[in-house]
């Protein structure tokens, strides 16, 4: 019998709300994702972090987009590994000072 994916909510941040401080971007995951794709529409650069502000993690530039997906075309994972882990905590912080827009978090997880 086929797995069918989770797609969570998006989740959103406002640029506005940005600080030089690692904050939230929705819940904890509830399973292992095996992909996500992160959407950066605001005009300031910002850097993520999977580990509750342990760790940081890439920096996504003003307007650009950071995807981990790793499905092949049939909707498998290529090796069964998942890219973040159940519990994972996603958060984020600025890079350059505040503007406007939003950034936007999708997760597909098992």
């Amino acid at each position: 019998m086929a797995r069918l994916p989770i797609y969570d909510p998006a989740r959103t941040f406002n640029s506005a709300s940005l600080t030089g401080s690692y904050q939230d971007v929705g819940a904890v995951l509830g399973s292992a994702a095996y992909g996500f794709v992160i959407y950066n529409a605001s005009n300031v650069a910002v850097q993520i972090s999977f580990d509750d502000g342990t760790t940081d993690g890439p920096i996504i530039p003003a307007g650009a987009t950071f995807d981990d997906n790793r499905n092949t075309w049939d909707g498998r994972t290529e090796d069964g590994r998942y890219c973040l882990p159940k519990s994972a905590q996603i958060q984020i912080k600025q890079v350059t000072a505040p503007g406007t827009g939003s950034i936007y978090v999708n997760v597909k997880r098992s």
